[in-house]
């Protein structure tokens, strides 16, 4: 296995496993990453969580990861195939990032 480490973010890590894998290791206490898009919104990519399900939340900049103000939307391959679902089954601004885990997608 080998490890790659981002020198400006220490905390971000890629690595290659045994079998030829590309794991991210992302900068938040779950191992998510979070990017600041210019201006627009901030994005939490999230595909350690759940295995097979990857997460998007969105929000404006500075956002809490707390707070009800977060798009959230998945992209499943549970089926063997990726099928997109929203939070809620809408794309509303209304969710909370931090319980992307315990929300129901449609």
């Amino acid at each position: 296995m080998a490890t790659i480490q981002d020198r400006h973010n220490p905390s971000r890590k890629v690595t290659v496993t045994a079998n030829g894998e590309l794991k991210i290791i992302g900068n938040q206490p779950d191992g998510s990453i979070r990017v600041t898009e210019t201006g627009d919104e901030s994005k939490i990519i999230d595909d350690v969580s759940s295995t097979n399900i990857t997460f998007f939340c969105y929000a404006p900049p500075g956002t809490d990861v707390g707070s009800a103000a977060w798009k959230i939307k998945i992209i499943d391959e549970t089926g063997g195939y990726p099928v997109v679902k929203y939070a809620d089954g809408d794309d509303e601004y209304d969710n909370i990032a931090a319980d992307r885990n315990n929300l129901s997608y449609s």
